[in-house]
């Protein structure tokens, strides 16, 4: 079963306040077409009440569909 708040693709949250993250994303949805999905940790956060919102200010995260979770920093 997945985690709360997951779908069947990866998730990559990112900080939409941040130009660099906002390019970077950008680049990434380029390569990465519809394998992985894009949101704003602005906007997606609250599906995952287990990590802190001051975590997701500081990096990237990528949650996989097993609701492991990578950073990017």
């Amino acid at each position: 079963m997945k985690p709360p708040g997951m779908t069947t693709r990866p998730l990559m949250l990112y900080d939409a306040d941040c130009g660099f993250c906002r390019r970077w994303i950008e680049r990434w949805q380029h390569e990465t077409g519809a394998c992985v999905e894009y949101d704003s940790f602005q906007a997606a956060a609250e599906r995952f009440p287990h990590v802190p919102r001051e975590n997701f200010a500081r990096a990237v995260h990528l949650i996989e569909p097993d609701g492991s979770i990578t950073l990017f920093n």
